[in-house]
């Protein structure tokens, strides 16, 4: 079964509610003259996943990749296996400047199931495999525990073999919505089926990875120990972030096109190793949706929050800057809107956090809703985010008229303030913030609430803005043109 379009996903849609997926929902969905496929990869097979989203009719296919699920491959190899061990060699050898050329050789001894030299138990479980370790570990990290070292090199591989044996679904085009393992994968399709690969990055993604690995304890550091500042995470943590600065340059080398949401990350993207003349910018769009005239009167003041309860989002932060506004303005009720099963540790210690700071009465956590039935009673929509692309949260709020309180990360400050001169004449959609301070970001939050004018001035500027350059019709048809031109449809 063939499609015009193969989405390769990576811990996203159709599992996980939030921005990307309800992005990809919107696009499949709004283009039906098109067939999709999707290859979702997830860590393992032994959890139940359960679709959060009523999955479109023209969505043939939906393949699943499990990239911790390790199986000691044996599968049949071609050729000498000395020349794999050489190319493998080799490779890393020079990664850092590796081509196409490269990588179209390295698959085709090292992926390429039938003239593939070697396979995961030669890799794994062979003396030579060994012996290429203890030749890695002498010329790169002598200084360190080689027992950390054998099993951060193993946890970092496990991943990247699994991926060589994953099936693809048969396409006419390779859509990608990250780097990472999901990009890797989009580049094999690239070189093994010779079609286009096209990659969307809404946030970028080593950048997301470099804050989680820097904020990680499963990491060993021997910085851990050190009771001094250092400039570097460790050894085993830089391991990690090389790995997906390499996962996001081979996408980068192989995409025809590369696409991200605003000037900001493309610059990123651009520093990481994407080819300026492949990038384009294709910001989020929503539907349109007017705030409700005739607005029911109430005695509270109501502050939103959309997105999910983990610790990137930095909930625990507006819980604080929450305690500080009730200080000042004690009837406020704040809708905590965001599934809590991604990161059930910090969500537990965000309810704790409420209950030491005695906001149990204010704070409601309401889990996944449909924030549109919260828009049109909201005072102030609140995002405290240590990193994001384009929120779509900010847009649908913005939509409906309700002033912004948020962090200045990724496209938030261009989707409060403006992006260009004409931009910026309609005027400030509401206040950024400094990132992890509650008391600037109370600060704000009191000031939406409090100053009428400036409140009502804002919320004209959001509807005018959304209006202006964030309508889902112009990033559909942008996408629909793309396809088409690849497609030849």
């Amino acid at each position: 079964m063939k499609s015009d379009i193969c989405l390769v996903l990576e811990g996203t849609y159709p599992y996980v509610h939030g921005g990307v997926s309800s992005w990809i929902h919107e696009l499949v969905s709004s283009m039906q003259e098109f067939t999709f496929s999707i290859i979702h990869i997830s860590a393992t097979g032994d959890v139940m996943h359960v679709p959060k989203y009523d999955i479109p009719p023209n969505i043939i296919e939906f393949k699943e990749a499990f990239i911790h699920d390790f199986a000691d491959d044996k599968s049949k190899t071609f050729g000498k296996k000395e020349e794999g061990w050489e190319m493998l060699r080799e490779y890393y050898s020079k990664i850092d400047s590796a081509t196409i050329a490269d990588a179209e050789k390295f698959y085709k001894i090292m992926i390429d199931k039938s003239s593939r030299r070697l396979n995961i138990h030669d890799i794994m479980f062979t003396r030579k495999g060994w012996d290429m370790l203890i030749e890695l570990y002498n010329n790169t990290a002598p200084d360190v525990s080689f027992i950390d070292f054998y099993w951060t090199t193993r946890f970092i591989h496990i991943p990247i073999l699994n991926i060589f044996n994953v099936d693809l679904p048969e396409a006419s085009l390779y859509h990608t919505v990250c780097t990472g393992y999901a990009g890797l994968l989009a580049s094999i399709a690239k070189i093994s089926k010779k079609k286009p690969l096209i990659l969307t990055e809404h946030g970028i993604y080593t950048h997301e990875r470099k804050i989680d690995i820097s904020r990680s304890s499963w990491i060993y550091s021997e910085t851990d120990k050190q009771m001094r500042a250092t400039r570097t995470l460790g050894f085993f943590k830089d391991m990690w972030i090389r790995k997906f600065e390499i996962l996001s340059k081979i996408t980068y080398e192989n995409a025809d096109k590369i696409i991200t949401l605003f000037e900001g990350n493309r610059r990123l993207q651009i520093e990481g190793g994407a080819d300026p003349g492949k990038s384009i910018i294709i910001p989020n769009g929503v539907r349109f949706g007017e705030k409700e005239t005739g607005k029911k009167k109430k005695k509270e003041k109501i502050i939103g929050f959309a997105g999910r309860v983990v610790s990137i989002k930095d909930v625990k932060m507006l819980i604080r800057a929450m305690k500080i506004v009730k200080d000042k303005i004690p009837e406020i009720k704040v809708y905590i809107m965001g599934d809590r099963d991604e990161e059930p540790d910090y969500a537990e210690e965000c309810a704790v956090l409420v209950k030491m700071l005695q906001l149990e009465e204010n704070i409601v956590f309401t889990d996944v809703v449909d924030v549109e039935d919260y828009y049109p009673v909201m005072d102030v929509l609140v995002l405290t985010s240590i990193s994001e692309a384009q929120p779509l949260s900010m847009l649908e709020a913005m939509s409906h008229g309700v002033p912004i309180v948020a962090t200045n990360v990724g496209s938030c400050r261009e989707i409060i303030i403006g992006k260009s001169h004409e931009d910026q004449a309609l005027g400030k959609a509401g206040i950024v913030t400094k990132v992890g301070d509650p008391h600037e970001t109370a600060k704000a939050i009191i000031k939406v609430l409090e100053d009428d004018e400036f409140r009502e001035k804002a919320s004209k500027a959001g509807v005018e803005r959304v209006k202006k350059y964030y309508t889902v019709r112009d990033m559909i048809e942008s996408y629909r043109r793309l396809y088409a031109s690849y497609l030849g449809k």
